[in-house]
């Protein structure tokens, strides 16, 4: 049994914090922990260093062994190039052959309940020995949210185990509120339960062109991952086959989480900011501040507000339009 976790993303919506360089799992939202290390050690409740594996871009390799001292140097694994969810999963996959069953996580959530994450996987794990397949976990939706993937649950398959009879696309705000009416849709969380044969062969069948390539690819062989990895397209693994297989079953959750996708997220965890000697809000309501540089901030006559800044940059937008935080670091990629 191993647990892949997948660091390799950019941050891009939590801009000017999360750069290139520091991207959104190297963060200190919550604490003195990263978001990496608040996530191995949820992990190391029921893993071994030897069975955990992190996935992560080949440049953050030094700065994720010098967060996870205890991990084997062989088990955080750098992509040469950014591809997405599917063949960083199928990586993991590879790596994990000979074993029954892995979990998939992102190593950027929030999940502040660890007993009821693992009484949730305990529940996949007994599901998955009767009936093999690709298990995602769903999470109750608690509002109508349009950044998230929604999981409409088909036919009970076990304890709190659904088949996932489709997959919604982040939905407009109307649709998002009809779906938490009905009841019988689930966020996508973005978490998976496997055995990693299972995988590799529904990738085969549901995206050949990335499941063909990694036919007997020696995952270890850096010269031959960055070949492999040329001719791969990007994509994420629910497009690539968790929309598309017949063999995808949903797990009820049943936990708090959150994927802290945007500033939005930390207002929805953490409220909204007070005035302080600092940060003086005056004739100002729903103001969200985070400030890094000790610089005196003022607000005044706003609604509605998030103001971060940094060194690295000042950020200034409303709170309906978190998830266009990431266009600005696009722009200033490109502009490099």
């Amino acid at each position: 049994m191993k647990a892949v976790v997948l660091a390799g993303g950019s941050g891009e919506r939590f801009w000017p914090l999360s750069t290139a360089d520091n991207p959104k799992q190297f963060l200190r939202l919550f604490g003195k922990r990263t978001l990496l290390e608040e996530t191995y050690d949820r992990l190391a409740r029921r893993f071994q260093p030897e069975d955990i594996l992190v996935i992560t871009s080949s440049d953050h390799i030094p700065r994720t062994r010098s967060l996870l001292p205890d991990l084997p140097t062989g088990n955080i694994v750098g992509e040469p190039l950014s591809r997405n969810t599917a063949p960083a999963c199928a990586l993991g996959a590879l790596y994990g052959m000979d074993d029954d069953l892995e979990i998939v996580v992102p190593a950027d959530h929030w999940i502040p309940d660890p007993d009821a994450f693992w009484e949730a996987f305990d529940r996949g794990a007994a599901a998955l020995k009767v009936n093999d397949g690709l298990y995602t976990f769903g999470i109750h939706p608690t509002r109508p949210e349009t950044g998230y993937g929604y999981i409409e649950a088909g036919k009970p398959a076990g304890k709190g185990i659904f088949e996932a009879r489709r997959f919604i696309e982040k939905p407009d705000l109307r649709t998002a509120g009809e779906l938490l009416d009905d009841g019988g849709f689930f966020w996508n969380s973005g978490m998976f339960l496997w055995k990693p044969s299972t995988l590799i062969e529904e990738l085969s069948i549901c995206s050949p062109d990335i499941g063909r390539p990694l036919e007997g690819l020696d995952p270890g062989d850096v010269e031959q991952l960055k070949a492999v990895y040329d001719r791969l397209p990007s994509r994420s693994i629910d497009y690539a086959v968790m929309e598309r297989s017949s063999r995808v079953f949903m797990i009820d959750g049943g936990f708090e989480w959150s994927d802290v996708g945007s500033w939005a997220s930390m207002i929805e965890l953490e409220g909204y900011s007070e005035s302080t000697s600092e940060h003086i809000l005056e004739g100002s309501r729903k103001i969200y501040v985070r400030s890094t540089t000790g610089r005196s901030i003022g607000v005044v006559g706003l609604d509605g507000i998030i103001i971060i800044d940094t060194d690295d940059g000042l950020l200034v937008c409303s709170e309906q339009h978190a998830q266009m935080v990431r266009q600005i670091a696009k722009s200033l990629k490109r502009g490099k």
